[in-house]
């Protein structure tokens, strides 16, 4: 009996954590979606508009939220090393990240890697968009219930986050700098 409620925990634990990256995933193209659309409603001129000198346009930030996502795709392609572990300071440092998202403060990006150009239009961005999305999902479709808690993301700042931590971050990422959109949008009147 009791190996048979093992083998069935086993079971619920791998269903739950297939709903848990579906939802997670899930999330994620909603926000990509509602991102995107908030750009393409604008025209060309008006997706490049830089506010002011050394500010970026609603394109710049399309392009840093494209080549973040590009860089979670190289991680996964990365063999996992030993040693990786998500610690107590990750974890601190996550939620001090979602505390400056949550106050909408202006901070600088936290690695050379992750600054736009500005110079790649809408187009080109979306393409790219859609096809590191596609290598997440498929990287993500044959990992098993004990990969959602396993270090496979390695943000600038915060240092090695979960599997889950990744995805909520890369959610909470692109709420961050829609609002960003959000506030150009308002400046141009539209």
């Amino acid at each position: 009996m009791a190996s048979g409620g093992a083998a069935a925990g086993g079971l619920l634990s791998e269903a739950f954590a297939t709903r848990r990256l579906a939802a997670r995933f899930a999330d994620l193209e909603g926000q990509r979606s509602r991102f995107t659309a908030r750009i393409e409603e604008l025209p060309p001129e008006d997706q490049a508009w830089v506010p002011v000198l050394g500010a970026w346009s609603a394109l710049h930030v399309m392009e840093h939220l494209v080549i973040a996502e590009e860089w979670i795709v190289a991680g996964f392609d990365k063999a996992p090393t030993a040693g990786r572990r998500v610690t107590l300071h990750s974890v601190v440092k996550l939620q001090l990240i979602y505390l400056i998202f949550a106050l909408r403060l202006r901070v600088r990006v936290p690695s050379a890697r992750l600054v736009p150009t500005g110079a790649i239009p809408f187009a080109t961005l979306a393409t790219r968009w859609e096809i590191a999305r596609a290598a997440i999902r498929s990287r993500l479709a044959p990992m098993a219930a004990s990969e959602l808690h396993r270090p496979r993301f390695r943000h600038p700042v915060a240092g090695w986050l979960t599997l889950d931590q990744g995805l909520q971050f890369t959610a909470r990422h692109i709420r961050h700098h829609r609002r960003q959109v959000d506030r150009i949008r308002r400046v141009l009147g539209r």
